[in-house]
C-alpha cells in the first residue's frame, strides 16, 4: 500500500480559502460551485441512495466532508428529511447554509456540524439506520502534511465507533485510492457494492477514474 506526499489539499487553511471565495461568488452571482468529484459522480451516488432498499426518506444521512452541501441539496429536493452536513471548514458550512436558504429548503431538513473527524466524535442521537457518505474528507486526510497515516487511522476508528451502535452503512468515494486499497484500509468492513464509474486505460492497464464503495461494518 503506497501513501501520498503532503499537499495543501490536506490543510484546513486551503479549504477555508476555497470556500471563502465560493461564498463570495455565491453572494455575487448565485453560483454555488461544484461537487468535488463532479456532477456525474454525485448523480450516481444520489441514484444509489434513491434506489436503495436500505434507506427511507426519514433515514439519517450524514455527509462527512459535505463542503458546499450540493449532494445533500439533491437529496433534500428528493424529499429526504433527516440530513446532516459535517465539515471542519466553517466557511464550507456557511456556504452550504446559504445555498439551502436560497433554495428555500426548510431549516429542519438539514443540520450542520463543524467538526474534525480525526479528533472529534460525531454526536448523533437518532437510533435508526444511517448512511455515512464520505467524499473529499478521506482523500484530503491522505494528503495531510501532519501525519496522514495516523489521521486516517483515527478517521476509520471514528466511523467504526459511530456505525457500531447502528445498523448503518458507509458509502465512500475516492479519487486517490482504488477499491482494493480501500478494502485494505477498512479491514473491519464488508464491501456490499461498488458503484459504476468511467474507466481509463494507461500503460496497458485499465482502471476507474473514481472509486465509490458501499461498506457495512462487520459484526
Amino acid at each position: 500500500m503506497s501513501d501520498f506526499g503532503p499537499s495543501v489539499l490536506g490543510t484546513l487553511g486551503y479549504w477555508d480559502g476555497i470556500y471563502q471565495k465560493e461564498l463570495e461568488d455565491f453572494r455575487d452571482n448565485e453560483d454555488p460551485g461544484t461537487e468535488w468529484f463532479g456532477h456525474n459522480v454525485a448523480k450516481r451516488i444520489v441514484k444509489w441512495v434513491k434506489e436503495s432498499n436500505i434507506l427511507s426518506k426519514e433515514s439519517t444521512i450524514i455527509d462527512i466532508g459535505c463542503g458546499n452541501g450540493l449532494l445533500l441539496l439533491e437529496l433534500a429536493k428528493l424529499g429526504y428529511t433527516n440530513l446532516c452536513g459535517v465539515d471542519y471548514s466553517k466557511g464550507a458550512l456557511k456556504l452550504a447554509k446559504n445555498i439551502f436558504n436560497h433554495e428555500k429548503i426548510p431549516e429542519d431538513v438539514a443540520t450542520w456540524l463543524e467538526l474534525d473527524i480525526t479528533n472529534q466524535t460525531i454526536v448523533e442521537s437518532e437510533n435508526e439506520p444511517a448512511i455515512m457518505k464520505v467524499c473529499r474528507t478521506y482523500d484530503a486526510i491522505s494528503l495531510c502534511p501532519d501525519d496522514a497515516v495516523y489521521k486516517r487511522a483515527c478517521y476509520i476508528e471514528q466511523v467504526k465507533q459511530f456505525l457500531s451502535k447502528r445498523s448503518g452503512i458507509l458509502l465512500i468515494t475516492s479519487c486517490n485510492w482504488t477499491t482494493a486499497e480501500l478494502l485494505s484500509h477498512f479491514m473491519d468492513f464488508k464491501l456490499l457494492e461498488e458503484l459504476p464509474a468511467p474507466t481509463f486505460t494507461f500503460g496497458g492497464k485499465t482502471g476507474k477514474t473514481v472509486s465509490s464503495c458501499v461498506f457495512k461494518l462487520l459484526a
